[in-house]
């Protein structure tokens, strides 16, 4: 029986590496760990490896705190930690990768696998993201074609950015002088926001337009008719979207209304592909609809090409997508081949457990471990009974345990009922292990080590007033059937697409399209007939 099992194996390896497979194929699986060091609680080491020139795999890896932060180390220790995970993980976490390319190949949209696709930066991180946007307008700019140096930011929050890292729309608008609308719901926001363009953009005289609105798909046209520069436009170079809600029915309206040479948008990585996710709510039951928010990648490949756009870069949280004629532009300038494997590119971005609706070393083994079909059915019943469970819906059973989520980062609503001073991030959560009251413990090192212990979890958006403390949530053992009863009874609120896509034996794009084509002759047709 080995010996028939060893000569399969053979056979469907010699199979593989006939295929057409061009690039080497990443035998371990990327992953999370918590290492205790002496100076701090914890911290979290995200770990993949890298294929080098001398025909073997490196490991690359990558430190933050638990609230995100990335910590250096001195060379030496450095060498000390790499060594031991080296000897820890290097076995433990290989994948197989036989049944990883078979998922690929035959779920795929796109056929080109470069590593160039997907940052190896935390997603917070937005320098890979911001040189790409910034290539790729540098592209646009050096070729004929047409532009109109209007861009348009959906979500534009105060317009730099708060937190980590500046917006790059913002950086792009600034460096190659974009006249710009701005769309905002926040009121304190959009205060900052115009604050903002006059300190930064109108000494530049650029024009700007700024709107006070939580923009929904019926009320693009509204807007077109309202916006001198959109009205003087007919092609945008940039169009960013990043709402948290139906992002993508947002984008697909007004790029209906305006094609875009260049689509910026945030990604929901709950749901990892071949799954097509779309939020389609336009007044959700609640404010935070996460992790049941805007789009999965997958989603994004099928929708954008039916306008003629392409996966250019992913980051773990942020797609850039161009359309085909800047896509030959950029593979004049730089080789960039298209159309990307989203699979593909989706494995290389290092994803942090508060982008995604589970431990991020649960997430992975979903993506590369299970058949699309298993993966789907446990994506979705796990996003469904979160969603339930951050908003208090279904009740914790008698027998909770204390653990935790890794690092669910945000502010937490409401007052704390408790407050103690606790020398360590443990320290804050033994107490709120103690305190059978206690479903949150939210600690802050720049507050003193002020430790608030809080009865509810309702999680918002980090900004830049969180002061860089961190949310410990504890992870209990709620009643998953309540919480998905609880979740059916609001669902007519959050109407949603959720499936696989509907092919033959394979999904991939038929052709890559030919020189002729034009941004926008994508037909939807094809879009409507591989969803579910």
């Amino acid at each position: 029986m080995q010996t028939i099992r060893r000569i399969m194996t053979t056979v469907v390896l010699l199979r593989f590496c006939l295929s057409g497979a061009r690039e080497r194929m990443n035998p371990f699986k990327p992953f999370s760990v918590y290492v205790p060091f002496d100076d701090v609680d914890k911290m979290m080491v995200h770990i993949s490896w890298n294929y080098s020139s001398d025909g073997s795999w490196k490991l690359r890896h990558h430190l933050s705190m638990e609230h995100g932060r990335s910590v250096p180390l001195p060379d030496e220790q450095l060498r000390e930690l790499t060594t031991r995970l080296e000897n820890a993980y290097d076995a433990q976490r290989t994948l197989d990768p036989v049944f990883f390319n078979r998922k690929q190949r035959r779920w795929r949209r796109g056929w080109v696998r470069s590593p160039r696709c997907g940052s190896l930066e935390p997603y917070w991180d937005k320098f890979n993201l911001s040189l790409a946007l910034w290539n790729a307008y540098s592209v646009l700019t050096a070729s004929d074609l047409p532009r109109s140096k209007v861009l348009v930011n959906i979500g534009a929050g105060d317009g730099p950015g708060a937190g980590q890292s500046l917006d790059p729309v913002w950086v792009l608008a600034l460096s190659f002088h974009l006249h710009a609308v701005f769309v905002e719901p926040g009121p304190a926001e959009f205060q900052e926001l115009n604050h903002n363009i006059k300190a930064h953009r109108t000494p530049l005289n650029l024009i700007s337009e700024p709107y006070m609105m939580a923009l929904k798909p019926e009320q693009i046209p509204n807007l077109l008719q309202r916006s001198a520069l959109l009205q003087s436009a007919a092609l945008l170079d940039v169009l960013k979207v990043d709402i948290d809600v139906n992002d993508c029915d947002v984008a697909a309206s007004f790029l209906r209304e305006r094609r875009a040479r260049i689509v910026l948008i945030e990604v929901n990585p709950s749901f990892p592909p071949p799954i097509l996710f779309c939020q389609h709510a336009s007044s959700p039951p609640h404010a935070n609809t996460k992790p049941l928010h805007g789009c999965s990648l997958s989603y994004m490949v099928e929708l954008f090409a039916t306008f003629d756009m392409w996966l250019y870069r992913f980051d773990g949280q942020d797609a850039l997508f161009v359309d085909s004629a800047l896509a030959r532009e950029l593979t004049a300038a730089f080789g960039d081949r298209f159309p990307k494997d989203e699979i593909d590119c989706f494995q290389w971005p290092r994803l942090l457990p508060s982008t995604a609706s589970a431990p991020v070393d649960e997430f992975r083994n979903w993506f590369y471990d299970l058949e699309a079909e298993e993966q789907l059915q446990i994506a979705a019943r796990t996003a469904m009974s979160q969603y339930a469970r951050y908003r208090g819906l279904c009740s914790v059973e008698a027998t909770a345990s204390c653990s935790w989520h890794e690092a669910a980062r945000g502010v937490l609503k409401g007052p704390a009922y408790r407050k103690l001073i606790a020398d360590s991030q443990a320290a804050c959560k033994h107490a709120c292990c103690d305190d059978s009251s206690c479903h949150a413990a939210s600690f802050s090192w720049s507050a003193g080590g002020m430790c608030m212990l809080h009865k509810q979890v309702h999680l918002h958006t980090p900004r830049a007033e969180s002061d860089g403390g961190v949310v410990l949530v504890r992870r209990e053992a709620r009643d998953e059937k309540a919480c998905m009863e609880a979740f059916q009874s609001l669902q007519p609120q959050l109407p949603m697409t959720i499936g696989l896509p509907i092919c033959g034996h394979s999904c991939q794009f038929p052709s890559w399209p030919s020189q002729s084509s034009q941004p926008g002759t994508g037909s939807e047709k094809n879009r409507h007939s591989a969803i579910t």
